[in-house]
Parts: structure tokens; sequence; C-alpha cells
């Protein structure tokens, strides 16, 4: 993959440089990680490893996330006109997953995270463990709505 044509501010942190692009604004690592390396990073280490703490923070927030996930699910209906079946991609640990079933959603979840996903399916969110790609959205079928809610940063290309 070719390297990002950026310039502007950056800092070193670890073993990248996290550059802020002056015509865009976005900001990334450089250099950017091979498909490989970021696909076993959200495998493994993601949860695991960066974020260890992120399902009890987030349990204690459950009000305010079950508010936030309304809204969401609210604005999807109508722009659709209806409820559907619904693909949360970088689903995490389920919870868009969990609401949307709630108000009568036909909703699945796609999450690369192993320990992510294997919570979600052991606690009736039904999440599909793997990266996004061609592949895995065709073998998932159709879908009236797709959620990338902190998901596409995450995706090489």
């Amino acid at each position: 993959m070719p390297e990002p044509v950026c310039e502007g501010p950056s800092i070193a942190t670890g073993d990248c440089t996290v550059i802020r692009c002056a015509p865009c604004g976005f900001s990334h690592i450089m250099p950017l990680p091979d498909a490989a390396e970021a696909v076993a990073f959200h495998e493994d280490e993601f949860f695991d490893e960066l974020k260890p703490a992120y399902r009890a923070s987030h349990e204690r927030d459950r009000e305010w996330w079950d508010l936030v996930h309304g809204m969401r699910l609210a604005r999807i209906e109508r722009a659709i006109g209806r409820v559907g079946a619904l693909l949360d991609v970088g689903s995490g640990f389920g919870d868009l997953v969990a609401r949307a079933n709630s108000y009568g959603w036909r909703a699945e979840g796609l999450e690369p995270s192993r320990s992510a996903a294997r919570w979600a399916n052991e606690n009736g969110r039904l999440t599909h463990r793997g990266p996004i790609s061609r592949d895995s959205t065709r073998q998932l079928g159709r879908f009236d709505a797709v959620v990338f809610d902190q998901s596409i940063e995450h995706i090489a290309d």
C-alpha cells in the first residue's frame, strides 16, 4: 500500500509516529501497518492489551450508551422508514447489537477481536468473528443498515 501524502505536525510514540495531515486534518500513524499487522492487532491485542478495562468502563456508562444507541437506531429507522436487518461493523462486545434487537431489529455484529466476539456471543449478541472484507460481508448476506461507529479508522484500505 502506498504511503499517504500528508504534511503536518507529528509526535513520536512507541514504534510509530502520529501525524496530522494539514490539508484534511486527519491524524494517523506512520508508517501505516500492513493488512496482516492490522488484523493481528485487532484480533488479539486491541481489547486484551490496549483496552483491558473497556468492558468494565462501558458497563459503568450503560445508561448513557443505551441512550446513544437508542438515538442512533431511531435516526437509522427514520432514514430507512422501518426496522430491519442491521450489521454493526467493529461491534466490540455487541452492545449496539443487543439494543437494536430489543428495538425489533434483526441485528448482528462483525468483530475482529476474538475475546470481544466470544463475550458477545456468550451473552446472546450474534457476532461474527473476523475483519471486514468483501468476502466476509458477502457471506453475511444483506442488511438494511450498516453501522461503522469507531471502526472505519481501523481499516487499512
